[in-house]
């Protein structure tokens, strides 16, 4: 995975920076903090970097996601 950052020098505000939306839900279901979340827009499920939101996350491949369940 790579990940391409958008944020530039708005990072070091000190601001927390989080998507548009939906409250987002964590990626893992065990209790644990994700390191990525998700949220539906429009018909579309977001996937996103916690700790980085404006972030690209880059996949070498794709899965269906009832595998990954």
């Amino acid at each position: 995975m790579t990940e391409h950052s958008t944020q530039g020098d708005a990072g070091d505000s000190g601001e927390q920076v989080r998507p548009v939306g939906p409250e987002p839900v964590a990626a893992g279901s065990d209790g644990e903090d994700a390191r990525t979340a998700a949220y539906e827009q429009e018909g579309v499920v977001v996937l996103y970097d916690t700790e980085n939101p404006l972030a690209w996350i880059e996949a070498g491949n794709t899965v269906e996601v009832g595998q990954m369940a």
